[in-house]
């Protein structure tokens, strides 16, 4: 009797190896197809994407509500840029950056995004709700010839 039982456990085991093998070998399979599309069809561009891939490009920042001045500044990759001179600012970049605004002022208000030619933003919408301290306006970057 414990030879049946001992071949039957074994027989068990291999089976499970099998396929536990399979399995594993299957993951692997789709996880390289998957990253291989997004790597070859998808083409994104990250946010230190090179020099090459992109060339200078504007954003403009509007606003319709009036600021107080010296209150409202942009910021882009973290560092302050330029004033809203009566609601608007013209930013001009060269690499792919991060657009913020950054505000000193009590009143919220609303700021609308508008890019150049051959950019894309990438931001929650098109008007931004912004309040005081930092508002996280969009990612941005000249789309390749």
């Amino acid at each position: 009797m414990k030879i049946f039982l001992s071949s039957l456990r074994s027989g068990k085991k291999s089976v499970f190896k099998t396929v536990f093998s399979l399995t594993i070998v299957f993951v692997c399979a789709v996880l390289f197809v998957s990253q291989c599309y997004l790597a070859l069809v998808r083409r994104s561009v990250p946010a230190s994407a090179p020099e090459s891939m992109t060339g200078e490009f504007s954003v403009s920042l509007q606003t319709q509500s009036t600021l107080p001045k010296d209150s409202v500044w942009v910021c882009v990759n973290g560092e302050e840029t330029a004033l809203f001179v009566d609601g608007r600012v013209d930013v001009t970049l060269s690499r792919a950056s991060v657009i913020e605004v950054m505000s000193n002022c009590d009143l919220p208000f609303d700021v609308k995004t508008t890019a150049s030619e051959s950019t894309h933003l990438i931001a929650s919408s098109d008007t931004i709700r912004c309040t005081k301290g930092i508002n996280y306006i969009c990612r941005c970057y000249r789309l390749p010839y």
